[in-house]
């Protein structure tokens, strides 16, 4: 196994791995994977809502490990979001399986499959290609990232559901419009704001002047399943370990998300042709603030290291 970059907690020892999207501007050369969410639907200022919240839909947030799978974590989650919002019960999939397919999909020269982290546009092609099997199919063995999974869990996965999905610009109104469509959007986000300051609260800051333009910088997949004008925030989940931030969320400001040097590579999870668009999760009371009013500066309290042990 490769040797993943982490974030290690001074006060609990605890690593996350930061460094699990590659940024690429790779398109697919089939017309219909290139399809964006604002030509579909799009909301005016008026008909959003205050706030939307799809928390209580959500499966249950899974840690990704020592290994670099946030793009499959993420898509796996927004993916039994749906499953679940369907059928009205759980549904595990294959995570490791979507991130070995992507994997393979954007293999090195040598062919040679490694743990380094995917590409969130292979996912839609992949996803198209093999679909996913479930994860009683391909369970979440990190030992095994670099396995192919088994015959049996590929042809399970032919008979499996297929998603839709669509790209979203680094635009606040289409983020906000695919959230109150009750959609999860995926993301790709550069780490310094998760890897500085995010306290127990989960509030993650802008950066600091010239802090941004720095090279040391990681990248990671995440899921946004909410937002509250009044805060300007949306609330976003991740995928590490359960002490990371507010119980594994954070609370990503306006201008951090429609930032595009800080976010990229958005993209809506939608079940194919059979999304019925309800209220369920529609919320016109935005009068619970999530966030204190005051917030202490506090310098940082993680450093990177790098470690290829297992540490779950």
């Amino acid at each position: 196994m490769s040797t993943p970059r982490v974030l290690v907690d001074k006060n609990t020892g605890k690593k996350h791995c930061i460094d699990g999207l590659i940024e690429s501007k790779h398109k697919s050369e089939d017309e219909k994977l290139r399809q964006t969410f604002g030509d579909h639907t799009k909301l005016n200022a008026s008909q959003l809502l205050p706030k939307v919240d799809l928390r209580s839909g959500m499966p249950p947030i899974k840690h990704q490990g020592r290994v670099n799978s946030c793009v499959g974590s993420a898509m796996a989650e927004g993916y039994e979001y749906l499953l679940k919002k369907r059928s009205r019960s759980g549904i595990d999939v294959g995570r490791l399986s979507i991130y070995y397919n992507a994997r393979v999909r954007g293999k090195f020269a040598d062919g040679k499959i490694i743990d380094k982290g995917s590409i969130i546009p292979y996912i839609i092609e992949v996803l198209k290609q093999f679909s996913t099997c479930l994860k009683s199919m391909w369970p979440y063995d990190i030992k095994k990232v670099n396995e192919r999974p088994s015959d049996e869990a590929y042809e399970a996965a032919k008979n499996n559901w297929m998603t839709r999905l669509l790209r979203l610009k680094v635009d606040l109104n289409e983020m906000k419009t695919c959230l109150t469509q009750e959609y999860p959007l995926i993301f790709g986000v550069k780490t310094f704001g998760l890897r500085h300051k995010v306290k127990e609260n989960g509030i993650v800051p802008m950066p600091k002047p010239g802090e941004s333009q720095s090279k040391d910088h990681r990248r990671n997949a995440t899921l946004a399943i909410d937002y509250r004008h009044h805060l300007k925030t949306f609330i976003v989940q991740n995928s590490w370990r359960n002490d990371w931030g507010d119980k594994r969320y954070c609370y990503n400001p306006y201008d951090y998300m429609t930032d595009d040097d800080f976010c990229f590579q958005g993209l809506a999870v939608r079940q194919v042709e059979t999304d019925d668009i309800d209220y369920e999760h529609w919320i016109y009371d935005d009068s619970i603030d999530y966030q204190p009013d005051n917030v202490d500066e506090e310098k940082p309290n993680e450093q990177e290291e790098q470690n290829n042990q297992d540490n779950q």
